[in-house]
């Protein structure tokens, strides 16, 4: 992973947390620059996602507006 403000690393989990069982949210700050940041992990169905042999598309259904 690089850094959204630096495009560098190495970046670092300061905190993990488990707001419900679908979903990790892991705060993390890049030791180049300092920056802090979140990324958010959440589980799928196996039908979610479609796979071409070289690109991963998400399935219309699951995806969020404000993510595009």
């Amino acid at each position: 992973m690089k850094c959204p403000s630096c495009g560098k690393g190495p970046i670092r989990v300061t905190i993990t947390r488990h707001p419900n069982e679908d979903v990790i949210v892991r705060y993390r700050r890049c030791e180049g620059c300092g920056h802090k940041f979140f990324s958010m992990e959440a589980s799928l169905p196996a039908d979610a996602v479609s796979w071409n042999g070289r690109d991963l598309t998400l399935l219309e259904e699951f995806r969020h507006p404000s993510w595009y």
